[in-house]
């Protein structure tokens, strides 16, 4: 396929004018109304849907690689540097793309396709409310221990048919292998913890609830938006909201 990732068709830099990037609002505003995230929300969406119906892979979705245009209504999806087409799936890594996005089947090694940049999006439009990274790991181990604090336990299948399941989770006794490592030593140390069966967060609640409380959100508007964003949290990806699905209508 001698497509290029790396050219897709672009508006003239003169008839649309990016201001910042995501990272930058975020920094300066310190998060976004709700209808701010409903808009981007749809946009990338749109511009997911868009990338994945010509078979390519974004895979590295996050607030550095969104583009805000100046009357901050225009978003637009940047940095093709690690896209990929879908039957390059195979060369993806366990390290691939940024930490904080990275989608729990990269970590782990199962189902690698279009549905990466899904996860990564629930991610940055989480952010992008609330002004704070969702799931802010040290390790791949750790994001996996913060994901299940907030998506929940991991379906025993899932984890049996990946490539790096064995290395975080011990399926005989149903425990999670947390690592650290001794600050002193330096020294890796795995502990077994059980695999709680219940989330200890809640989206709605814990994260975008305290964020609203002095805004004139409603509450039916945010309960829909992390009932969207838990869909797109999905661990399976096969179950996990599509651009495809116009996913992006239910945001609006």
């Amino acid at each position: 396929d001698h497509r290029d990732l790396h050219s897709f068709p672009t508006r003239r830099s003169s008839d649309l004018s990016m201001k910042e990037c995501g990272r930058d609002l975020i920094s300066r505003l310190g998060g976004v109304s709700l209808q701010a995230c409903k808009i981007y929300g749809n946009q990338l969406l749109r511009a997911l849907h868009y990338v994945h119906s010509i078979g390519a892979i974004h895979a590295d979705v996050k607030p550095d690689n969104i583009l805000i245009g100046e009357n901050e209504a225009i978003v637009r999806l940047c940095d093709f540097g690690t896209a990929l087409f879908d039957y390059q799936v195979s060369s993806i890594t366990a390290e691939y793309g940024s930490l904080y996005y990275r989608a729990p089947e990269i970590i782990l090694g199962y189902d690698v396709s279009t549905q990466v940049d899904v996860w990564g999006l629930a991610c940055c439009l989480i952010e992008l409310f609330t002004g704070e990274i969702l799931f802010k790991g040290n390790s791949n181990n750790n994001m996996l221990e913060l994901f299940m604090q907030l998506v929940g336990k991991f379906p025993k299948k899932l984890i049996k048919k990946s490539s790096f399941g064995a290395s975080h989770f011990d399926l005989d006794r149903m425990k999670y292998n947390k690592k650290t490592w001794d600050s002193i030593t330096g020294k890796l140390i795995v502990s077994q913890k059980p695999i709680s069966t219940q989330p200890q967060r809640n989206l709605f609640r814990d994260i975008l609830s305290p964020v609203a409380q002095n805004t004139a959100e409603s509450r039916s508007s945010l309960l829909q938006f992390a009932d969207v964003l838990m869909q797109m949290l999905h661990y399976d990806p096969q179950k996990r909201l599509t651009p495809a699905q116009r996913c992006f209508n239910l945001m609006l």
